[in-house]
C-alpha cells in the first residue's frame, strides 16, 4: 500500500472539517482547495478510482460549498455541529480503516536472477476452451508495462468477492495492483526450461499463486496456470464470453462426490499438457521450454489434481499438493513414489478441532448443509487415511504454523482479514529447494 493511499483521503476530509468548524475569512482557503483539488486529481490520474474513497472524494464537492461565505452559514446550531463532528470522525475513520485493510497491495520482489514476462493465451478443440497465463524468465532489457494483477477485469473481481462471500464491488481495488511481470516480454534465450503446471483451487482463478509463479519464473521456469472453466470464479474468454463458477456446491463436499470430479479436472489438465509441444498456442515460448521436466503444482483441489496426475502421467516428473486432500486416489495401488511434496496448514491437519467443531454441530446445522455427524466425521477419515497412503509411498510434507487454507494463495495480501499472517516467503523457499531438486 502506498502511503498516498492514505494521506490523501485524510487531508481532503481534515480541509473539509478546517474549513465547517473554523470558517477561514482570507483567501487561504481557496488557495488550500486548489492544492486539494489537484492532489486528488493526480491521485486519479495516476492510480485510479478507489471505491473506498467515495466518501473522501463527497467531502472535497461540500468544500466547495463552503468556500463562500453566506449569513446562514454564520448562524450555526451546537447540536448541529456536535453532530457533523461525528459525522465527520465517523467518515474519516471509515475511509481509513477501508484503506488499510483492503489496499493497492505490491507483490514482493522476485528473487531470482530473471526479469519476468507474462502472456495470456487461449487454446481450444472442439471439446476445450482454455484461457492460459503464462510466466517466464525475460530477457534483463524490458520495454513495455508492468502486468495488472487482474487482466480479465471487473468480472473476476466481484467472482472473486463471491467466493469469499462479501459484496462483488469490495474486491475492485485488486483492479489496480500491478504484478513484477511484464507484459508480453522476450523470453530469455538461456533456456531451454524446466516447466511447471499450476492448478487453482475450487472457486480460484489461474493467478491467484502470482506471488509464487513470479517468484519460480525469476529461477528460471516457465509456469503455465490453467482456467478451470465452471470451477473458476469467473473465465472471461477473448471473445467477451464469461463462465462463472457452477460448483460452488462442492465447497464443503464429501470425498466421494469430489472424487468425481478430479477426471475433468484431470482431462483439461491433460489437454494443456498435449498442447505444449504445439508452436501455435505458446509462440516464442515454446522453443524455450524444457519438456522433459515438467512439474504440477496447485492450491486445494487444483493441489488434488496435481497429485493425480503425478500418479497417472510419466510426463510429470514432481508435484507439489499445497492444502489439497487426496482425490481420485482411494487405493494403495493409485500410488507411486514419485516426488511429491504435501504442503499443509497446521490448522487443516488439526482433526482433533475439526471433529470438536463437528460434535458441536446442532441438529439445525446438520439439516442445512444436508449432512450427518457420521459422515463428517467419516470424510476427515477418509482424508486421512490417504494422505498416510501417500506418505508410506515417499512424499514428503510440509506444515506451516498460524497458516490458514488461503494461506497458500496470494488472498492474504487482499486484506489482514482474511488472513494475518502471510506465509509466501517460506512456501517460495519450499517450493524452489524441492522444484529445484526434482527438476535442476
Amino acid at each position: 500500500m502506498n502511503l498516498t493511499d492514505l494521506v490523501i483521503p485524510l487531508i481532503t476530509i481534515l480541509y473539509f472539517a478546517w474549513l465547517y468548524f473554523f470558517r477561514p475569512e482570507t483567501r487561504l482557503k481557496r488557495w488550500l482547495f486548489a492544492a486539494v483539488l489537484t492532489l486528488n486529481i493526480l491521485f486519479l490520474l495516476m492510480s485510479g478510482f478507489y471505491w473506498y474513497h467515495t466518501l473522501s472524494y463527497l467531502f472535497l464537492i461540500l468544500s466547495l460549498l463552503l468556500l463562500k461565505d453566506s449569513p446562514v452559514q454564520k448562524k450555526r446550531n451546537r447540536f448541529l455541529i456536535s453532530l457533523n463532528a461525528i459525522l465527520i470522525t465517523f467518515a474519516l475513520l471509515i475511509t481509513l480503516a477501508l484503506t488499510y485493510y483492503l489496499p493497492v497491495f505490491h507483490f514482493d520482489q522476485t528473487t531470482g536472477e530473471f526479469a519476468v514476462g507474462t502472456e495470456i493465451a487461449n487454446i481450444k478443440n472442439n471439446e476445450h476452451d482454455i484461457n492460459l497465463q503464462i510466466w517466464y524468465p525475460a530477457t534483463a532489457s524490458t520495454d513495455g508495462e508492468k502486468a495488472h494483477y487482474m487482466e480479465s477485469g471487473p468480472e473476476v473481481t466481484q467472482a472473486l468477492a463471491a467466493t469469499f462471500g462479501i459484496p462483488g464491488f469490495t474486491l475492485q481495488h485488486l483492479s489496480h495492483v500491478k504484478t513484477n511481470a511484464w507484459m508480453n516480454a522476450d523470453i530469455s534465450q538461456d533456456g531451454p526450461f524446466p516447466v511447471v503446471l499450476f492448478a487453482h483451487g475450487l472457486g480460484g482463478i489461474r493467478n491467484q499463486n502470482t506471488f509464487q509463479v513470479e517468484e519460480l519464473a525469476s529461477h528460471g521456469y516457465i509456469v503455465i496456470g490453467i482456467d478451470y472453466p465452471g470451477y473458476a470464479a469467473a473465465t472471461v474468454y477473448p471473445d467477451g464470453r464469461v463462465i462463472t463458477d457452477e460448483h460452488q456446491h462442492l465447497v464443503g463436499a464429501q470425498v466421494e462426490e469430489l472424487d468425481q470430479h478430479i477426471d475433468t479436472w484431470a482431462d483439461t489438465s491433460l489437454f494443456v499438457l498435449d498442447q505444449l509441444e504445439d508452436t501455435q498456442p505458446f509462440n516464442h515460448i515454446q522453443q524455450q521450454m524444457d519438456l522433459n521436466h515438467i512439474a504440477f503444482i496447485g492450491h486445494s483441489y487444483g493441489g488434488a489434481t496435481a497429485a493425480y496426475l503425478l500418479q497417472k502421467d510419466e510426463r510429470i516428473k514432481a508435484a507439489i499438493n499445497m492444502d489439497g486432500g487426496l482425490f481420485g486416489l482411494s487405493n494403495e495401488l493409485d500410488y507411486t513414489d514419485k516426488p511429491l511434496l504435501l504442503m499443509a496448514a497446521d490448522s487443516s491437519l488439526d482433526t482433533d478441532q475439526y471433529l470438536e467443531a463437528v460434535d458441536a454441530l446442532t441438529n439445525e446445522q446438520l439439516a442445512s448443509i444436508g449432512k450427518t455427524k457420521e459422515e463428517l466425521r467419516a470424510h476427515i477419515e477418509e482424508l486421512m487415511r490417504r494422505r498416510d497412503l501417500s506418505i508410506s509411498h515417499g512424499a514428503s510434507t510440509l506444515t506451516i504454523s498460524e497458516a490458514s487454507h488461503i494461506s497458500f494463495a496470494d488472498a492474504p495480501l487482499y486484506s489482514s482479514l482474511l488472513a494475518p499472517v502471510v506465509h509466501h516467503e517460506q512456501i517460495n523457499h519450499h517450493t524452489l529447494a524441492f522444484l529445484d531438486y526434482h527438476l535442476k
